[in-house]
């Protein structure tokens, strides 16, 4: 994740962030809206980060 959008998370978000961690996925923007290779990769990079 690049700076940038750290820092714009942290002005829109700033009270939803607190004390949380952001966590980036580094999933290329390759994929179409619902592609199946799209949400298996989520769900791949996703899951550890919620158990």
């Amino acid at each position: 994740m690049e700076q940038s959008h750290r820092a714009k998370l942290a002005r829109r978000f700033a009270r939803e962030l607190a004390r949380k961690e952001v966590v980036c996925l580094d999933i290329p923007d390759d994929d179409g809206f619902m592609q199946p290779e799209l949400i298996a990769r989520l769900q791949q990079r996703v899951w550890p980060h919620l158990r």
